[in-house]
């Protein structure tokens, strides 16, 4: 992701399998206020680099740079699209590029 998330400011992140179980068994120890803080961080976080709008307006702001753009979709938003495009006569399989 970019710019990286940061461990302990808007998300917990490990390297190991070790790492990962010194982390859940922390979790509960930690305190409200800390989690409170980092659940703002995190939504921060998706508000300016994540929602719709921030991934168009950066692919806007790249504009000619771009040269080549690949995007995941998860299928329960592919499934959504697909139910649009056939309520408005749309059939056929999904463009693929």
């Amino acid at each position: 992701m970019e710019p990286p998330l940061r461990h302990g400011v808007d998300c917990l992140s490990f390297t190991t399998e070790q790492e990962l179980v010194e982390l859940l068994r922390n979790v509960p120890m930690m305190d409200a206020g800390t989690v409170l803080q980092m659940r703002r961080n995190a939504l921060a976080y998706y508000q300016r680099y994540l929602t719709p709008e921030a991934v168009v307006g950066e692919m806007e702001k790249q504009g000619a740079k771009l040269q080549r753009l690949r995007l995941n979709g998860e299928y329960v938003s592919v499934e959504l699209l697909r139910k649009k495009l056939l309520a408005n006569g749309i059939e056929g399989p999904l463009p693929r590029s």
